[in-house]
């Protein structure tokens, strides 16, 4: 059930560090049942691709559908795929709580794409980014539908984004129906603020939680109550942003243009009233407040914690009350 077994198809040591902290992590049965009593509960698929096994995408990309169907992985309720960030880390209080949700009955599948920190990977593998987003989703969304053309299941598909895998997952399809086409539900958290289709979506918000475009209800996440808005349509894409996460807010205009976020804030009580936006200065400091925002408290920075608990639940139709909710948050934080 986990990539670098015996049965696997890659080695365990070809899944570095990243891909060896993520298979063997996780909610054990015995975990998902004593959250979930009287459910049935089966063991979790994870599946790893990494840089180590291969440098090519496209051949990485296709190991892991191999990885998929050898472990049964279309038969599950659930499928997740996962872009990581740039070391090829994957937040797993963000991808765990489908498989709380679904009882175990999810594979999750990723690939690192370099051995860089985030920062790095944009300035010198920003190309490999968009590339394994590309490969990986459209490799996968192939494999879902051949699957459901042989046997007629087809289990729910999401997509778990972060950081420079959220910024890469946009870039790398030309509109916003072709980034959902297929999915259930995609989930980006802490957006760099530079990616052009986060800028267009934010533009069109209008101090709404939600954005109607393309035939798409987009839905912002800054706050817990941001969770349960009434869009037109039945959200299929989260953004999910921490307010003091200067990842997100992080643009080169900041260095001559005062940004909309500073009065918006300061209206909502976000942003102290002595906050002053200086040419330059501003953009200096949100610069240095990038480089520690990962090491803010859950909730706060670019640090999203146990965040997405809210955003899955929504997104997978999955009926549970508040209580149960906060609950899987406390047990994955």
């Amino acid at each position: 059930m986990r990539s670098g077994s015996d049965a696997s198809l890659v080695s365990w040591n070809s899944l570095g560090w990243p891909g060896k902290t993520f298979v063997q992590s996780g909610p054990s049965t015995d975990e998902i049942q004593s959250f979930n009593p009287g459910q049935p509960t089966v063991d979790p698929i994870r599946v790893y691709v990494g840089k180590e096994f291969s440098n090519n995408i496209s051949e990485q990309a296709r190991i892991a559908v191999k990885e998929l169907e050898r472990t049964d992985a279309f038969d599950r309720q659930a499928l997740q795929i996962v872009v990581t960030t740039g070391t090829g880390w994957v937040d797993t209080q963000s991808t765990r709580p489908l498989e709380y949700l679904y009882n175990g009955d999810v594979a999750t599948v990723s690939m690192q794409y370099s051995f860089l920190p985030s920062a790095l990977s944009f300035v010198f593998d920003r190309d490999r980014v968009e590339q394994t987003a590309r490969s990986l989703i459209t490799g996968v969304r192939e494999a879902v539908d051949r699957h459901e053309a042989q046997t007629g299941h087809r289990p729910k598909l999401f997509v778990y984004a972060q950081s420079l895998g959220a910024y890469g997952t946009q870039n790398a399809f030309p509109d916003l129906s072709d980034l959902v086409a297929g999915t259930d539900g995609i989930v980006f958290a802490g957006t760099p603020g530079i990616s052009e289709t986060h800028q267009r979506m934010t533009a069109m918000r209008n101090g709404s939680p939600c954005v109607e475009t393309e035939g798409q209800s987009v839905l912002f996440v800054e706050r817990r109550e941001d969770i349960d808005a009434v869009c037109a349509g039945r959200p299929r894409l989260m953004y999910m942003q921490n307010v003091s996460d200067p990842v997100v807010k992080w643009q080169s205009s900041l260095i001559w243009r005062e940004p909309d976020w500073v009065a918006a804030e300061k209206a909502k009580g976000q942003l102290t009233p002595y906050f002053t936006w200086m040419p330059g200065v501003t953009y200096l400091q949100m610069t240095l407040d990038m480089l520690i925002s990962g090491w803010a408290p859950a909730l706060y920075g670019h640090n999203y914690g146990s965040s997405a608990v809210p955003a899955w639940q929504r997104l997978s139709g999955v009926q549970w009350d508040d209580a149960r909710t906060d609950r899987l948050m406390d047990t994955i934080r």
